[in-house]
C-alpha cells in the first residue's frame, strides 16, 4: 500500500511540474471509435470536449455512437457522459486518465416490408480509462482506451451490469491558453 501512495504522489508531483508549461484552455476530440460488445465489433465515432479547470484537471463532455447489423437487425448503442480528466505531462506526448458518468442508450430495430419495429432502453452508465495525445501546438493525434459500463434490466427483470471495452483514435484540436 505504501508503494501505491509513493507512486501516486510522484505522478502528481510530475503533473504539477509539467502543468507549469503553456497549456490550452480547452480541446475538442473527434475520431473513429470501436466498441467490443458480446463478442461483436460495433463501429462508430466519438466526440469529446474538455475544458481545463486547473493545470491537472479538466471537465469532459463525451458523446459516442456505435452500430452493427446482424441478420437484418440493426443494433445501435450511444453514450452521453460527463466527468473529469487528469492530464499528466505537457509537451508533445500528453498521457491522461479519465472517469466519466452518464447514460447509455441501446436500440434494436428491424424493418419488415416498409414497417420498422424498434426497442430502446436507456441506462445509467460510465467509462474509465486513459489515452495519449501526441503532438504539440494546436493539433494532435489521440489514441485512447476505456471500459464502458451500464446498469441494465435483464429480460427476467433483474438488474445486471454490462461492460464493453471502447477504443478510439482521432484528432485533437486545442484552443485558448491558460
Amino acid at each position: 500500500m505504501r508503494h501505491v501512495v509513493t507512486v501516486g504522489g510522484l505522478v502528481l508531483c510530475l503533473a504539477s511540474a509539467a502543468g507549469a508549461e503553456d497549456r490550452s484552455r480547452a480541446d475538442l476530440f473527434a475520431g473513429y471509435s470501436l466498441v467490443r460488445s458480446d463478442g461483436a465489433s460495433l463501429h462508430g465515432g466519438e466526440v469529446a470536449f474538455a475544458y481545463q479547470v486547473s493545470n491537472l484537471l479538466a471537465v469532459v463532455l463525451d458523446v459516442d455512437s456505435h452500430s452493427r447489423t446482424v441478420e437484418g437487425v440493426d443494433h445501435t448503442t450511444s453514450g452521453l457522459f460527463a466527468g473529469v480528466r487528469a492530464g499528466f505531462l505537457g509537451g508533445a506526448a500528453r498521457p491522461f486518465l479519465h472517469v466519466l458518468a452518464g447514460g447509455v442508450r441501446d436500440e434494436d430495430s428491424i424493418t419488415v416490408f416498409s414497417n420498422t419495429i424498434s426497442e430502446r432502453h436507456t441506462h445509467f452508465g460510465g467509462a474509465a480509462g486513459g489515452g495519449l495525445d501526441i503532438g504539440g501546438g494546436r493539433l494532435a493525434a489521440r489514441a485512447q482506451a476505456d471500459y464502458r459500463v451500464s446498469r441494465r434490466t435483464a429480460a427476467d427483470g433483474t438488474k445486471e451490469t454490462h461492460g464493453d471495452p471502447r477504443f478510439s483514435v482521432g484528432v485533437v484540436f486545442r484552443f485558448g491558453t491558460r
